[in-house]
C-alpha cells in the first residue's frame, strides 16, 4: 500500500506543480459551481474567474459564449479594471491597476455576468439541456490570452466549460450482491 501511494505522488507531483493557468464561469461567488438549472424568465449571476495565475495579473484578452436561450442582461467589471474594449460575448481586452494579486487566494474575478434565461431545464419542460457555456479565444486571438507583471510574461488560458440544465444520469439501487455477480 505505500508503494502504491508513494507512486501516486510521483506521478501528481509534476501535475500540481505544473498546473495550467484557468479561465472559467462559476455560478457562485466563490469557484466552486460550474453547472446550474435557471428556470425560466430568471436573472442569475455567472462568474469568470482566472485561476493558477501565480503572478499579478494585468491584461487579459477572451470571449465567452453562451447558449441558445441565454442572454446577457448586464456585466460589471472590478473597479480595478480600465482600458477596457468590447464586452465578453463579443470579445474583451482589459488591463488592471492596480494588478490583481493571483497568488492568494488564487482566483481572481475578472468578469461577473448577468444572465437570463428565455426557457426552462428540459426536466422542467423546456428545451435547455446541456447547454454548455464557454471561455474561448478572444476574437483576434486562436487562444485566450494574458499576461503579467513582473517580467511582462505572457501565457495561453486553458479556456473552462460550463454546464446549464446538465442531464442528470440516474443509478439503479443495487444489493450488494447483485453487484458483485456482475464481475464474475
Amino acid at each position: 500500500m505505500k508503494a502504491v501511494l508513494i507512486a501516486m505522488v510521483i506521478i501528481l507531483l509534476p501535475a500540481t506543480l505544473y498546473a495550467e493557468r484557468t479561465m472559467g464561469v462559476f455560478f457562485t461567488f466563490q469557484p466552486n459551481q460550474m453547472h446550474y438549472y435557471p428556470t425560466m424568465f430568471e436573472d442569475f449571476k455567472a462568474y469568470i474567474y482566472a485561476h493558477n495565475v501565480n503572478c499579478e495579473l494585468i491584461h487579459v484578452e477572451y470571449r465567452v459564449v453562451l447558449p441558445p436561450g441565454i442572454l446577457l442582461s448586464d456585466f460589471e467589471l472590478p473597479e480595478e479594471a480600465w482600458g477596457i474594449i468590447g464586452d465578453p460575448l463579443s470579445g474583451i481586452k482589459m488591463h488592471f491597476n492596480p494588478a490583481l494579486h493571483g497568488y492568494s487566494p488564487g482566483y481572481n474575478l475578472l468578469c461577473t455576468m448577468t444572465l437570463h434565461a428565455e426557457q426552462w431545464c428540459l426536466d422542467y419542460g423546456g428545451t435547455l439541456r446541456d447547454a454548455l457555456v464557454q471561455v474561448v479565444a478572444h476574437p483576434d486571438w486562436e487562444t485566450i490570452w494574458g499576461d503579467c507583471y513582473p517580467g511582462m510574461n505572457s501565457w495561453d488560458y486553458v479556456g473552462l466549460t460550463s454546464v446549464l440544465c446538465p442531464c442528470e444520469i440516474r443509478a439503479e439501487t443495487k444489493a450488494w450482491g447483485a453487484i458483485k455477480a456482475l464481475y464474475r
